[in-house]
């Protein structure tokens, strides 16, 4: 009897000669639905109270004094916009 890698791996080679294209498809259908399933489940649950909690006091809430007349400077949405007065047209320098 003969037993070398040889005959021990044929069949298995066979396989993949014959059906490689196959198995390629069915692995990347997989990881992609793998990755879609993950990006699923990050985006459906629920961020712990703990990571909230740290997340505000990180963002400063406060605005300094010039950024609050800036607002306050700002005319509201019923108000009557003034009108644009465009500057006088150049002469054109071709004209005799």
């Amino acid at each position: 009897m003969n037993i070398s890698l040889a005959t021990i791996t044929a069949p298995f080679t066979k396989i993949i000669a014959r059906y490689h294209l196959t198995l390629y498809i069915v692995l990347i259908a997989g990881l992609l639905g793998t990755a879609v399933f993950m990006l699923y489940q990050i985006l459906v649950t629920p961020a712990s109270m703990n990571d909230e909690a740290t997340a505000s006091a990180k963002i400063n809430g406060t605005f300094n004094k010039k950024t609050v007349e800036r607002i306050e400077v700002l005319k509201e949405s019923s108000e009557q916009p003034t009108a644009v007065q465009f500057p006088s047209p150049r002469q054109n320098p071709f004209i005799e």
